[in-house]
C-alpha cells in the first residue's frame, strides 16, 4: 500500500493551466526525487501536497488519509511538511 498517493491532479490559476493531471504514488521507505526545469510545475505540486494551494481537481492521499481538503496546519499535524533552506554565509 502506498504511503502517498497523487491522482490527476491539476491546478489552475485563472485561465493558466499549472499543473494537469499529475498521478504518481509513493512507498513507504523508498527515496523519490522531483524534477524538471523551472516553470514544470515542481512548487506548485509541493504547494499542493502542503495545503498551501487547493487542486482544481484530483486527489492526494496520504496514509489513507485525504489531503486535499485539509487546511494546512491539519497536513502539518500529519506529518507533511515543507522548510525553506536558508544558507548564511
Amino acid at each position: 500500500m502506498a504511503l502517498l498517493t497523487v491522482e490527476d491532479v491539476s491546478l489552475r490559476f485563472g485561465g493558466l493551466q499549472v499543473l494537469a493531471n499529475v498521478s504518481f504514488s509513493l512507498e513507504h521507505g523508498a527515496i523519490h526525487s522531483l524534477i524538471g526545469p523551472n516553470g514544470a510545475g515542481k512548487t506548485s505540486l509541493f504547494n499542493c501536497l502542503t495545503g498551501f494551494y487547493e487542486p482544481t481537481s484530483g486527489k492526494i492521499v496520504f496514509d489513507s488519509l485525504k489531503l486535499s481538503s485539509l487546511p494546512p496546519y491539519k497536513i502539518t499535524q500529519r506529518g507533511v511538511a515543507r522548510t525553506f533552506a536558508c544558507f548564511a554565509k
